[in-house]
């Protein structure tokens, strides 16, 4: 038994403007070149001669910047990764949070050993988790 491998289907993204940050608003996406040159053809037709087209990177179109003189795109790869330890950090507070429940305070405040550790613990925890948010 082989083993196939599968071809990623790749999609066409066309950008005809974008705002002052250099960021895609007008946009649209196909199959296949062929189908994209269809749409920069009427594009053009009707005096938008900026569109372009480009192989669409799959990511949301804030991480896009368009270079309207090169007619390329970059990925702003660290605003990614920022959103991405942000929501991380959400998720993570959420969590911590959720844990200190009635219960868990009334046996932490029954525990005979050291009373106060947990709670401490998951305060401090709680701090790290809202100093990431902040930072975004």
């Amino acid at each position: 038994m082989g083993w196939k491998l599968s071809k990623t289907k790749m999609t066409i993204l066309i950008i005809a403007g974008w705002d002052a940050n250099n960021h895609p608003n007008r946009i649209n996406t196909k199959a296949t070149q062929a189908e994209a040159d269809v749409i920069l053809t009427t594009l053009a037709d009707n005096g938008v001669t900026e569109a372009f087209s480009v192989t669409d990177p799959g990511v949301d179109m804030k991480y896009i910047v368009v270079d309207p003189k090169t007619n390329t795109i970059t990925v702003d790869t660290t605003a990614q990764k920022k959103d991405i330890a942000s929501n991380t950090a959400r998720t993570e507070l959420q969590r911590l949070e959720n844990q200190v429940t009635n219960r868990r305070i009334r046996d932490a405040i029954n525990d005979t050993e050291n009373p106060k550790a947990w709670m401490a613990t998951q305060e401090s925890l709680i701090k790290v988790q809202r100093e990431i948010i902040k930072s975004r």
